[in-house]
């Protein structure tokens, strides 16, 4: 997750609370100075949805630090395969790599080099 970004959220960026619910805004100028972003949140079951008002900064209790409710964009999860090599001082990694056919295309075969392993991994963008 992200910190909540208002002209992104205004421009349809996927958003959740901060413990993980899918949440959408319905409305940016809600006639409330404090609470003007009025949000639905998907309930734990992912049937019913339920309002909740928001200031413009996606938090949803002025005075609480990181609340459970509060509005966080969601993350782009990417994913991609990586070569782990040794030398004589080192392990180390290369480039990522689309898929796990072309990091094995890849490996580098040079003299003090030793290929460990090609591992998948995940990351959020």
């Amino acid at each position: 997750m992200k910190p909540f970004d208002l002209e992104k959220a205004k421009a349809g960026a996927p958003l959740c609370t901060r413990e993980g619910f899918r949440a959408r805004i319905v409305c940016f100028d809600a006639d409330n100075k404090r609470f003007p972003l009025v949000a639905l949140i998907k309930d734990s079951d992912n049937s019913d949805e339920y309002p909740v008002c928001y200031n413009k900064e996606g938090i949803f209790f002025d005075g609480e630090k990181d609340h459970p409710k509060d509005l966080c964009m969601v993350g782009i999860k990417k994913e991609g395969w990586i070569n782990i090599y040794e030398t004589v001082s080192e392990r180390c990694i290369g480039a990522v790599y689309n898929s796990k056919e072309t990091a094995m295309r890849m490996k580098v075969n040079e003299k003090d080099i030793t290929y460990i392993t090609t591992v998948r991994v995940e990351w959020e963008e």
